[in-house]
């Protein structure tokens, strides 16, 4: 289970370290895009698209110009309805599916 606790204001991330944070994020999310059409969970991008609320466009942004970041509702959509494990999601430890 992940647990958020309270962040120490000498241990928070330069700016660099947050958009790198956030990049890794957003690379297991694709990930998990990858692994749900693979096993046949969803067709096509666009149809995992509609289940995380994200549009096909933007996912393209997510994979290749690494200009998006993903939206924390999609990472919400996607745990609901895939059993995504938000410590994969977050941290990269533990298994992709709870």
């Amino acid at each position: 289970m992940l647990h958020l606790s309270y962040i120490n204001p000498q241990t928070m991330q330069s700016e660099a370290e947050k958009r790198q944070t956030n990049r890794d994020i957003t690379k297991r999310f694709v990930a998990v895009m990858y692994q749900c059409i693979g096993n046949q969970r969803v067709r096509t991008k666009k149809e995992f698209g509609e289940y995380a609320g994200v549009a096909s466009s933007n996912l393209n942004r997510m994979e290749n110009e690494e200009t998006m970041n993903v939206p924390l509702y999609a990472i919400k959509n996607v745990h609901e309805v895939f059993g995504v494990s938000l410590e994969y999601i977050i941290t990269g430890k533990g298994k992709m599916f709870a």
